[in-house]
């Protein structure tokens, strides 16, 4: 693996389609309706999965991977000159930023994204399927600080490919958060079976076998106490002020509507 762009996006492609993390979104709403957004990816696992192909020796000597360890990155350094977001756009990620942590010994690998919205307005935008392609690329740069200028031939297309794979999981559910509701409901089921037919799909299933299901969660902190709740996997705190929908990813691709949920409060 020849760039950090390029280990993300396999990366990214592991987390969507191999039992080799965990990941939880965080939503935290203030009385004023401005919102922190928190993804949190655990995938320690991979590792394991590395060591058990006989690739750790190699992957602890790519001084590329060496410099991805406990790292914070701040999107504004790339925003600020990315030619491909519009001036919204660049509002949006621009107060963002990334964390990772790695400990190749001890099996840690985890990384953060943070993103503060003024408005649960911004929050929708960011999710908006016109802006993600736009948004990948960025989160591409942040990753890739020092591109090689001998990009290999057909390496572009490669990671196109890999973000429409992405995509196509992205565009599964469509969540719209509004003061005093939130939903989440299935947007394309069609995608659903795009993903089945894809060969990703077939080194999922034989990795979850190995590593264990995908486990996902959607923990949502509200200004006030919740009033109603829908959808099977949603918990409720006893003040019901935290809502928490757990899931796995071999669920979500069998029954996509036990992802969905309806929120008001």
């Amino acid at each position: 693996m020849k760039k950090l762009t390029s280990l993300f996006l396999i990366l990214c492609i592991a987390i969507g389609f191999t039992g080799c993390y965990e990941m939880s979104e965080e939503y935290t709403i203030a009385a004023d309706n401005s919102v922190v957004f928190d993804m949190n990816m655990d995938m320690g696992k991979l590792f394991e999965m590395v060591a058990a192909m006989g690739g750790e020796e190699e992957m602890k000597n790519n001084p590329e991977f060496a410099k991805m360890q406990d790292t914070t990155i701040y999107f504004k350094s790339f925003t600020d000159t990315a030619s491909e977001l519009s001036a919204e756009q660049k509002a949006l990620l621009e107060n963002g930023k990334m964390t990772m942590k790695m400990k190749m010994e001890e099996k840690i690998f985890k990384m953060n994204f943070q993103f503060p919205y003024k408005t649960l307005a911004d929050l929708n935008k960011t999710w908006d399927p016109a802006n993600q392609e736009s948004f990948a690329k960025v989160m591409n740069k942040v990753l890739d600080q020092k591109k090689e200028e001998d990009e290999e031939e057909g390496e572009e297309e490669g990671e196109k490919k890999e973000l429409d794979k992405l995509n196509m999981l992205q565009n599964i559910y469509k969540t719209n958060f509004t003061n005093g509701k939130i939903e989440r409901t299935v947007l394309d089921e069609s995608a659903i079976e795009k993903l089945k037919s894809d060969e990703s799909f077939a080194q999922m299933q034989q990795m979850s076998a190995m590593l264990g299901a995908v486990k996902i969660s959607t923990i949502i902190r509200l200004p006030r106490p919740a009033k109603k709740t829908t959808g099977e996997a949603v918990e409720l705190s006893a003040d019901k002020r935290t809502v928490t929908i757990k899931y796995s990813l071999d669920k979500m691709i069998e029954d996509p509507k036990s992802g969905a949920f309806t929120l008001e409060y």
